[in-house]
């Protein structure tokens, strides 16, 4: 857990000092690319979490045994991962490059749409709300989410085909993007408008209904990996994390009208939405929280930006930003390391990298 706690504080500083000499010089922009390397490391170096031991196996067997598991697989992966073994045979080197490529969309991605907020917010939500964690554990889907992410500005500019082209390319990564298809539309749709009334009025309906809901989800789902969990009674995802994932949502619908005047409101505002919404039926059932590594993202900028913009009186504004980091705080250490006990282990000790850079 003491890399994580390094993690959470380091970074926080780092996107701080950036926010603050970020008027002052064009030099700040080193603090998140530290930011970025401090996350690339410590996610690349691992040895476990979540999958990562599965995609270490995967990763030695995919030149031997590629017959056997390509049926498994969507084939652009594979091939992916074909072209990294072409440069090295050491599974330590898929894990730092896919962690470059996540972390580097993710943290990039946040800092463009909070830097005129509290982007240093951003990214302590990427690592306390436990997104970070889940980045070394899916990583197929991981990295397809960071890809759309950064990709957000096909749906900013109403650039449809393009997103689209782009989904039906993530697809060959991890076909359950196709969910992303109607994100696009509701992103672009008012926030708070009848639609996403109606949105709302559906989720309700779907909530009193959950077992044809779930009927209709898997029939979706039939022929990908995860029709497998049909009528598996799995557990349901923490209730923390459902109010967590609330709190953006609510804040934002509170200052609506404060809002308003921010031009990436609807999408932002709209996509936290369907998180919220998501992490709600995850309750129920685990898989649904896969989803949620589509659209949680877009909650590290609303957040930062509805505190900023939306809150006109500075004392309130600053209880507000406290009082939600201690709040992350907590959750973070009931995640971590109460309800998941998570350890991180690495064939590489961080302790002695830093000991023979300053030596």
């Amino acid at each position: 857990m003491a890399v994580f706690y390094f993690s959470l504080v380091v970074t926080f500083i780092l996107s701080l000092g950036e926010r603050i000499l970020r008027k002052k010089t064009k030099m700040a922009v080193i603090f998140t690319i530290t930011i970025i390397a401090i996350f690339s490391i410590v996610s690349g170096l691992r040895n476990n979490i979540g999958d990562t031991q599965h995609y270490i196996h995967l990763y030695n067997v995919i030149d031997t045994e590629y017959e056997t598991i390509k049926g498994a697989y969507e084939s652009g992966f594979l091939a992916f991962l074909l072209l990294l073994k072409r440069i090295s045979t050491d599974p330590q080197f898929m894990l730092i490059i896919t962690s470059i490529i996540i972390n580097t969309l993710n943290i990039w991605t946040i800092r463009k749409y909070t830097k005129d907020s509290y982007y240093e917010l951003g990214v302590f939500m990427y690592i306390a709300s436990g997104y970070y964690l889940v980045t070394m554990n899916g990583i197929r889907q991981a990295l397809v989410a960071a890809i759309l992410f950064a990709a957000v500005k096909y749906i900013i500019e109403g650039k449809f085909i393009k997103y689209l082209l782009l989904i039906i390319l993530m697809m060959y990564f991890h076909n359950s993007v196709f969910v992303m298809i109607p994100i696009y539309f509701i992103g672009r749709t008012e926030a708070w408008s009848k639609q996403i009334r109606n949105l709302l009025i559906i989720f309700c309906i779907g909530i009193l209904c959950y077992q044809p809901a779930m009927e209709i989800l898997f029939s979706l789902l039939k022929g990908t990996r995860y029709s497998a969990y049909d009528g598996f009674n799995a557990q349901g995802a923490n209730i923390l994390r459902v109010v967590v994932s609330a709190v953006p949502v609510l804040l934002a619908y509170f200052k609506r009208e404060e809002l308003k005047e921010w031009k990436y409101n609807n999408i932002f505002v709209n996509i936290s939405l369907i998180n919220f919404i998501v992490m709600t039926f995850s309750k129920f059932t685990w898989i649904f929280a896969r989803f949620s590594i589509y659209t949680q993202l877009y909650t590290f900028v609303l957040l930062p930006v509805v505190i900023d913009k939306a809150f006109k009186n500075k004392k309130e504004k600053v209880i507000l930003y406290y009082f939600l980091i201690g709040c992350y705080i907590i959750f973070f250490f009931v995640e971590h390391k109460l309800s998941l006990n998570i350890i991180y282990e690495s064939n590489l000790k961080l302790s002695d990298i830093f000991y023979n850079v300053i030596r």
